[in-house]
């Protein structure tokens, strides 16, 4: 599994796809079921899938397991949002505290990690 991380609009699913031309299944986290993220090459906006969860932080970790356990070899995109501005809204915080926690979970598992900056690659594991 790789990740890569970065602010919104860093060039992280162009740089994916310049990496890896042939992968082409990519499921878009704000739409994907999770069916479609155990079957996807790539999972690009895992933020968003994330978020889909709500509080319901068990659901999110179990999917979470099941997308680490049956798809290792899928390259996962996710937007950094747990930096700046802390929420008013609990229903924010707890959405950016579930997102953290499971790219935890993610990275551990993970061989490789790269953080980007203006399309700038970092590798960080």
């Amino acid at each position: 599994m790789e990740v890569y991380i970065g602010g919104r609009a860093q060039g992280k699913l162009a740089f994916v796809k310049e990496k890896y031309p042939g992968k082409k299944r990519i499921a878009e986290g704000a739409s994907a079921g999770e069916e479609d993220c155990v079957r996807a090459e790539i999972i690009d906006h895992f933020h968003l899938y994330l978020g889909r969860f709500g509080e319901d932080t068990a659901a999110a970790l179990r999917s979470v397991e099941r997308i680490c356990r049956e798809n290792p070899e899928v390259i996962i995109i996710c937007d950094e949002i747990g930096c700046g501005i802390v929420p008013l809204e609990k229903s924010e915080r707890v959405y950016r505290e579930n997102v953290g926690r499971m790219m935890c979970r993610v990275v551990e598992r993970a061989e490789h990690v790269e953080r980007l900056i203006c399309g700038i690659p970092q590798r960080l594991k």
